[in-house]
C-alpha cells in the first residue's frame, strides 16, 4: 500500500484533492524538478490553446493546409496517413491557430489523451482542432528538446498527473502551460535536437523508399495513376446480384471492376489470395501467471505497418487473443471499414488477435510484395468493396478471394530489398527517438557529460551519422 502525507497548506495553489493527484510517485518527481533550473511550458510559447471549434467535415479537402486531429499525434512524430486538409481560405479564417514546423501538438481529451508530437518540415503551416492543444513556440531550436523532454518520464509524469477526473478525462490548457521544463544547456540542447531531427529524415527517408515499392508494383499493374471513379449510375445483371448474394449499390461500383481487370489481364498471370498464401489458425493454451506480447488492430500503425504490442499478463489477456504468431506472418485486420492494419510479424514471441486475418506464404510469393499489394490506394480502396451498411466484414474468405498478380522474382526482389530498407530505417529512427528520451532522463537524473557520453555510444551502436 502506498500514501502520502500532505501538508494542508500546499493544497492552497491546488484545485485538486482527490488522492490520485498526489500519488507518491506524482510528488517526487514534482520535488525532484524544483530543484533543478528550470521554466514553465508558456515561457517557451507565443501561445499554447486549443484549436478550431466545430469545423464542418465539409470543409476537408485531400489537399492544402495539414488539419491536425488527435489521430495523428499517436505518432511523436505525425501519422499523416489520416490527415484531412483546409483549403486557405479556410485557414486564413482560423488564423489565430495557424502553427508552424517545429511546433507541438497535445491531445487533450479522448482516448489518446496526453499524446505529444512534433510538426515536421514537410508542411510549411499547419492547423489543428479542438481535441488538440497546439503550443507555438518562440523559438524552433527548443523543438526536440521540449518533445524529447515531454515523452521521458519527467515530462509524462506531469501529463499523467494533470489528467482531470471529472466524468472524461481531458487536459487543461491551464496544466500545459504550467509544466515544469528542466533547462539544459544550450550544448545538450543542441544534441537532442539534432537526434530528433535525424529521427524525422529517417522517417521521410523510409517513406520514400516504400513509395518506390509501390511505384514499381502498381506501373507493373498500368494502376501507378490510378484514382477512384464515382459514377452516379451503372448496370449490373441478375445474375451478378444472385452470384455475389449481395444486391447493395456500393458493391458493384465500377472501380472494383477496373482494380480487377488491371490485375487478371496482368501480363504475369494471376490467382486468388487464398491458392498462394495459407492461413495460420494456430491455437495456444494461456498460462494466467505468463507475461505475453500481444497484437491487436490497435497495435499496427496503419501508415507505416510498425507494430507497438501490448504486455499483458495471461490473467489479463482479452478473450480475442487466440493466434500464436510466428516470424514472416502478414496480419492483416478483417474488421474494419478501411483496412490498413497491415503488417509483417519479425519474431515468433507475439500473441494475435483473432480480429487478424494471418497468412504465411507457401509458394514464391514473398510476403513482402503482398505487403506492399495490400498497401497500395488501389487495394484499400478495393477492401470496402465487401463492407456493409449495418456491420464490419469478418470473413476471412472475403480476403482470401482477392486476385492477386503473379509477379517475377526479379520484381519481386526489388520490392523486398526496399521493404526491407524501409524497415530499417524506421527501426533506427525509433531507436534514435528512445535515445533522445532516456538521455534526457539520465541528464535530469545525472548530468549532461555522462548522458552526452551514453548517447554517443548508442548512436554508433545504430551506425547513424548525427
Amino acid at each position: 500500500m502506498q500514501y502520502s502525507i500532505i501538508d494542508f497548506k500546499s493544497l492552497n495553489h491546488n484545485t485538486r484533492i482527490d488522492a490520485e493527484y498526489f500519488k507518491p510517485h506524482f510528488i517526487r518527481n514534482e520535488k525532484l524538478l524544483q530543484t533543478k533550473n528550470s521554466k514553465k511550458l508558456k515561457d517557451y510559447c507565443v501561445y499554447i490553446k486549443k484549436g478550431i471549434f466545430d469545423l464542418s467535415p465539409e470543409n476537408y479537402i485531400s489537399n492544402g493546409i495539414p488539419f491536425i486531429r488527435t489521430s495523428e499525434i499517436k505518432n511523436p512524430l505525425i501519422n499523416f496517413n489520416t490527415t484531412v486538409f483546409l483549403n486557405q481560405s479556410v485557414h486564413q479564417q482560423n488564423s489565430k491557430t495557424e502553427l508552424e514546423a517545429g511546433d507541438l501538438v497535445f491531445t487533450k481529451i479522448g482516448t489518446y489523451i496526453g499524446d505529444i508530437a512534433i510538426l515536421p518540415s514537410i508542411f510549411g503551416k499547419y492547423n489543428f482542432s479542438q481535441n488538440v492543444t497546439g503550443a507555438k513556440l518562440k523559438n524552433k531550436d527548443n523543438s526536440g528538446y521540449l518533445l524529447s523532454y515531454f515523452l521521458s518520464k519527467f515530462g509524462r509524469q506531469q501529463i499523467i498527473r494533470s489528467i482531470m477526473l471529472s466524468g472524461q478525462g481531458k487536459l487543461e490548457l491551464e496544466d500545459i502551460r504550467n509544466y515544469i521544463v528542466v533547462e539544459p544547456s544550450n550544448r545538450f540542447k543542441h544534441i537532442i535536437n539534432s537526434l530528433i531531427s535525424k529521427t524525422q529524415n529517417l522517417i521521410g527517408d523510409a517513406n520514400n523508399i516504400f513509395k518506390k515499392a509501390q511505384a514499381l508494383l502498381l506501373s507493373e499493374l498500368g494502376l501507378e495513376n490510378w484514382k477512384p471513379k464515382h459514377k452516379l449510375s451503372y448496370v449490373r445483371k441478375y445474375s451478378d446480384v444472385e452470384e455475389a448474394g449481395r444486391f447493395d449499390a456500393e458493391y458493384f461500383q465500377p472501380k472494383y471492376d477496373e482494380i480487377v481487370e488491371a490485375i487478371k489481364s496482368y501480363k504475369g498471370g494471376w490467382d486468388v489470395l487464398g491458392n498462394v498464401f495459407e492461413q495460420n489458425k494456430s491455437k495456444f493454451n494461456v498460462n494466467p501467471d505468463n507475461i505475453y506480447e500481444y497484437i491487436e488492430i490497435g497495435s499496427v500503425n496503419v501508415s507505416s505497418g510498425d507494430y507497438e504490442p501490448f504486455i499483458l499478463k495471461g490473467s489479463d489477456l482479452p478473450t480475442n487473443a487466440k493466434i500464436k504468431l510466428k516470424k514472416d506472418n502478414l496480419v492483416i485486420s478483417k474488421v474494419r471499414t478501411y483496412r490498413g492494419a497491415v503488417s509483417i510479424i519479425n519474431s515468433d514471441k507475439y500473441v494475435g488477435s483473432g480480429a487478424f486475418t494471418v497468412l504465411h506464404a507457401k509458394g514464391t510469393f514473398y510476403i513482402e510484395t503482398l505487403f506492399t499489394l495490400l498497401k497500395s490506394l488501389p487495394y484499400l480502396d478495393f477492401s470496402l468493396k465487401f463492407n456493409t451498411e449495418t456491420s464490419y466484414p469478418t470473413l476471412d474468405e472475403d480476403i482470401l478471394n482477392y486476385p492477386i498478380p503473379l509477379f517475377n522474382d526479379a520484381i519481386q526482389n526489388t520490392i523486398k530489398e526496399k521493404i526491407n530498407e524501409s524497415t530499417d530505417l524506421r527501426i533506427k529512427s525509433k531507436a534514435l527517438l528512445e535515445i533522445a528520451k532516456k538521455g534526457v532522463e539520465m541528464a535530469i537524473e545525472e548530468n549532461e557529460d555522462k548522458a552526452e557520453k551514453w548517447i554517443k555510444e548508442e548512436v554508433e551502436k545504430l551506425r547513424v551519422d548525427i
